[in-house]
């Protein structure tokens, strides 16, 4: 089967979503990270990649798969993708702005970091909270108002900086039950992995 032949198969037969009220989610990474040396500024506009495949894929859902259009849309991606490219200034978080307000979405963003929120690894993300653009009309709220409520409830989320955890608090001592158990499996799991190939070596 031809590469993409499968997703043209599934993408022509979108099946209706029940009504949501909030849709939750992610797209693939590896286009737009900084850790890719091919990395394409304008991945979101290309649905050849994985990066703007799956995003234009949510974008169809919300339009055409689901009975009635989610107050919000939450998405996630790597950092990278705010990276702006020289010639035209833009990057793909910027095009993913522009589609999404093609759609009816105001976005607001934010760089959040899972070390501020008492985790014990750093990973970067920028988080899209994309609002219906009739809701807010209907409450005679911007942008900007929503973007400050957002602001107020993630400074009360982010755990001060004393407070934080290390990742030794999340590990099992090395006398736990389990961990010893797991050893002793792991253990006898070699032993006969290594009688095996000492048969089959005698054996010529």
């Amino acid at each position: 089967m031809a590469t993409g032949s499968a997703h043209e198969e599934l993408s022509g037969r979108l099946q209706p979503v029940p009504p949501v009220s909030d849709l939750v989610g992610g797209f693939p990474c590896p286009d737009a990270s900084a850790l890719n040396n091919k990395q394409d500024r304008n991945t979101v506009r290309d649905r050849s990649l994985r990066t703007g495949c799956v995003f234009h894929a949510i974008l169809d859902i919300v339009v055409a798969g689901i009975e009635d259009r989610p107050d919000s849309i939450i998405l996630e991606n790597v950092l990278g993708l705010l990276s702006k490219d020289k010639e035209s200034n833009c990057s793909s978080f910027d095009w993913c702005v522009y589609y999404l307000k093609e759609i009816g979405y105001e976005t607001i963003a934010f760089k959040l970091n899972s070390q501020d929120f008492a985790w014990p690894v750093q990973r970067g993300r920028v988080w899209f909270i994309c609002i219906n653009a009739d809701l807010l009309k209907a409450a005679g709220m911007s942008p900007g108002d929503v973007n400050d409520i957002a602001t107020d409830l993630m400074s009360r989320l982010v755990v001060p900086h004393d407070c934080k955890r290390n990742l030794d608090e999340f590990l099992l001592p090395e006398d736990d039950p389990a961990i010893l158990d797991m050893t002793k499996e792991w253990s006898n799991k070699r032993s006969i992995q290594q009688a095996r190939y000492r048969d089959a070596c005698s054996n010529g």
